[in-house]
């Protein structure tokens, strides 16, 4: 039988027998604590490394639309390596023993030496890495970024990060620096789920006690679909202003870790994110993570946020697990439903019968403040469903680098999507087909047809069955289970 092939595999077989694999960089980036003492005006004969990096520049300016070749985020413990794969049907693949482990073993060993010998961090082993990420570019060669904690932080979420690339040729680093300490603003519009918005704040009040540098902006607009009525409108809205001063009285300090915006208008991703964006002091850059109020995430992905944004330089868009209905996954099984929560801080939520990679949506994203508003004040006056694609073109189009993977990490908890003909026909389609796509997957939506109305080999009595198909009274309550 053949064996299965990760994505990885293409540039890792052509990589590995490569000599002189230690071999490091006179050029590479290292942290400002330490700086190389080699000078680049040297007048000395270049080594055959320095001038592979002198390529290597060339490398990263060569790789302009790079939404083209996603990331994949490779997950390093001791008992568990795999790599997360967008689009692909089993949604991770294992490391195998041979080349793959090799060079990932490769990889971790220069990163750790790298920072014992750049950094105040003699003590740095590569099984104390967070995990990775890596591409492959086709012509190019293999990108890698590792990252390490911080064995001395000025603050809790401090990390170690190193970039390292084998330009099919020896593998050399280029950067390593210690991150972690800046502020992520996560803005977050809303409309009329108050108990979606109360359990979202539950948790954004955990990461703030694990010492997280974190803040919330809500954005609350006064109209949506489907409509409150006016003394639920008033109702909602009181709701939310006691949520956000409760919070900030329990989490204390000088400055407020909620903050609420009101909008007036309809509910729209786009216009919340500008909103926030233009009521933030310009003169503090702070990161952008751009949510919903679905949105499942900690400090790992936190940590994966500050690394991959960096101002005019690096923004970060993750794909997102979206979990399907439980009732329906564990209803054609046969089995007590498991909440999607407790699976996830199990780590047992990332499987292809669970839920499925969103790798074709652009909403979720890490940016700077300044990137932000330099790309998307250009369609301020069309923030529509597509105002985060259009984002996401510009990105891709300019020369900043856009760090595109999967991230098991971010989650999307399942919610019964309310379509209704009032959005406009495109938007009305659209959240039909991601209703159907939300709830199951084929194998399980199958496994359901059969359950619940039988053979389909006569088609024209299976679709008049259909027609007449009532739900089970077990499926027709709400099933937003969290």
């Amino acid at each position: 039988m053949r064996r299965r092939q990760l994505t990885m595999c293409g540039a890792l077989l052509l990589l590995v027998s490569v000599p002189a694999l230690l071999l490091l960089s006179r050029h590479s980036t290292s942290t400002a604590r330490r700086p190389h003492p080699r000078s680049p005006a040297t007048t000395e004969t270049r080594p055959l490394t320095s001038v592979r990096s002198a390529d290597l520049i060339n490398f990263t300016a060569s790789t302009g639309g790079q939404g083209m070749y996603p990331w994949q985020h490779v997950h390093y413990g001791h008992w568990r390596r795999h790599v997360h794969v967008p689009g692909d049907v089993r949604t991770k693949q294992r490391i195998e023993a041979g080349p793959e482990i090799d060079e990932l073993h490769r990889v971790l060993d220069l990163a750790a030496a790298e920072l014992q010998r750049s950094t105040d961090e003699p003590a740095a082993r590569p099984s104390d890495s967070r995990g990775a990420r890596l591409r492959f570019v086709p012509g190019l060669g293999t990108e890698y970024e590792v990252y390490f904690p911080a064995l001395r932080p000025a603050t809790a979420s401090e990390f170690h990060t190193v970039r390292l690339q084998r330009g099919l040729g020896p593998l050399e680093v280029t950067y390593a620096g210690l991150a972690g300490s800046r502020l992520v603003n996560i803005v977050l519009p809303y409309y009329g789920r108050f108990a979606a918005l109360e359990a979202f704040v539950g948790r954004f009040r955990q990461l703030v006690l694990d010492a997280e540098a974190v803040v919330l902006t809500v954005v609350h607009f006064s109209e949506g679909v489907p409509a409150l009525e006016g003394y639920q409108e008033r109702l909602d809205r009181a709701g939310v202003a006691e949520l956000v001063r409760e919070t900030n009285e329990a989490l204390g300090g000088d400055v407020p870790r909620v903050r609420l915006l009101e909008e007036r208008g309809a509910f729209s991703h786009g216009a919340g994110w500008l909103a926030a964006a233009a009521n933030w002091d310009k003169s503090h850059d702070v990161i952008l993570f751009l949510c919903n109020i679905d949105m499942v995430f900690g400090r790992e992905f936190l940590q994966r946020c500050r690394a991959n944004s960096q101002p005019n330089g690096r923004v970060y868009y993750p794909m997102v697990f979206s979990t399907y209905n439980p009732e329906i996954v564990y209803g054609v099984i046969k089995k007590q439903v498991i909440p999607i929560l407790t699976n996830y801080e199990k780590e047992h939520l990332i499987h292809e019968n669970l839920g499925y990679w969103l790798d074709t949506e652009y909403e979720m994203s890490c940016q700077y403040l300044s990137d932000f508003r330099k790309f998307g004040v250009q369609f301020a006056n069309q923030a529509s469903e597509s105002f985060a694609f259009r984002l996401y073109e510009r990105f891709v189009k300019s020369e900043i680098q856009v760090i595109r993977m999967a991230d098991r990490d971010l989650v999307q908890l399942y919610h019964r999507a309310h379509c209704t003909k009032e959005m406009g026909r495109e938007s009305f389609n659209k959240c039909l087909k991601k209703k159907v796509m939300n709830e199951a997957s084929k194998l399980e939506w199958g496994l359901w047809v059969y359950k619940n109305m039988g053979d389909t080999d006569d088609v024209e009595a299976f679709l008049k069955m259909v027609n007449n198909f009532k739900m089970p009274d077990g499926l027709k309550r709400s099933t937003n289970v969290a």
